[in-house]
């Protein structure tokens, strides 16, 4: 019994140490580091493969396939439907649909109690009904497997002509559903984000990369306003005015995106922000309403008054059509 359970630890150890070794691991270096011979990896990794592990041989070295590995994950009901309901929330807002999803639904659903699986499976079904951009499609996967095997990347943007390197740290989506990469641009060795949509084609190169402490990622983070701070010298600056609501609302968590601020007579916010374009902070106005007033740009600001005209219009031709 005990030899069975050493075994067994030992193929768990072996499953691990390839999945964190993109280059591959010799047979030797496997038992060196499991405390047998050979021969032994070799039946443990011809066992694991019969388990349904993906490992393949390459050049004399050992990997898992990252693209069919089924990580080992437990996760007990509310962390399902925890994990489900983001998955919801993210479908309904994302510009691209991510087909991944349906298939990580379906996973979802094997842990829940009939009439929740149900549900899920439900939400699933609809979703295989949405248009997929294969483009974009082939981008997010590229970089998802460069995020996770730590390697470079180099990508054609959408406006330009030369092609970018970066070393990819994380993905972020934000508020109005945009999915970023964010990562250090080899050329400047600045922290970037890159918006997948605009990415025309990426490849993932073979050097890798250590990646950063994550204490200084933190300001990549989407804030509250869905922007990602970047390094990236063109940039607009946004004024707003906001609601004394609001303004209590921004100074208990204040928005790395702002840079100024000053209070107003009338109990109002005066807040300047800088964005990569203001249209992606349009979606964050539009949802507050009339408790934000866009001073600057004048771009902005006009489409703002000539959306609100709009809604006015529309809503005093239903008050008179109702009283008559």
């Amino acid at each position: 019994m005990q030899s069975q359970v050493n075994r067994d630890d030992r193929h768990s150890l072996i499953e691990n140490i390839l999945f964190h070794s993109p280059d591959g691991v010799r047979a030797v270096e496997l038992a060196e580091r499991c405390g047998v011979d050979r021969r032994t990896i070799y039946r443990d990794l011809s066992r694991l493969r019969k388990n349904g592990i993906p490992i393949y041989q390459k050049q004399g070295r050992f990997f898992v396939s990252r693209e069919y590995y089924h990580a080992p994950v437990q996760l007990t009901l509310n962390e399902t439907v925890a994990l489900f309901t983001a998955v919801r929330v993210l479908s309904q807002v994302a510009n691209q649909h991510n087909p991944h999803v349906i298939s990580a639904l379906t996973k979802l659903s094997e842990g829940l109690p009939r009439s929740m699986a149900n549900h899920v499976g439900t939400v699933g079904a609809l979703l295989r009904h949405h248009s997929v951009d294969r483009l974009f499609v082939r981008v997010t996967e590229t970089i998802i497997h460069a995020w996770g095997e730590q390697r470079w990347v180099r990508m054609w943007i959408a406006g330009e002509q030369a092609a970018r390197e970066i070393a990819p740290h994380f993905l972020e989506a934000t508020a109005d559903g945009a999915l970023y990469v964010v990562g250090v641009e080899a050329r400047t060795e600045a922290v970037r984000a890159f918006r997948l949509e605009h990415i025309l084609r990426v490849e993932a190169l073979k050097r890798t990369f250590n990646p950063r402490p994550s204490v200084i990622l933190q300001n990549y983070l989407a804030d509250r306003f869905g922007i990602i701070s970047d390094h990236n010298p063109t940039h607009d600056t946004v004024v707003l005015v906001v609601s004394a609501e609001v303004a209590q609302q921004l100074k208990a968590e204040p928005p790395a995106s702002i840079f100024k601020t000053a209070s107003r007579d009338d109990g109002r916010l005066e807040v300047h922000l800088r964005v990569r374009e203001w249209q992606e902070l349009a979606g964050w106005v539009r949802r507050a309403g009339s408790h934000v007033e866009v001073i600057e740009p004048q771009a902005m600001r006009q489409v703002m008054v000539s959306e609100a005209r709009r809604m006015a219009a529309m809503y005093n031709l239903n008050s008179s059509e109702n009283r008559s």
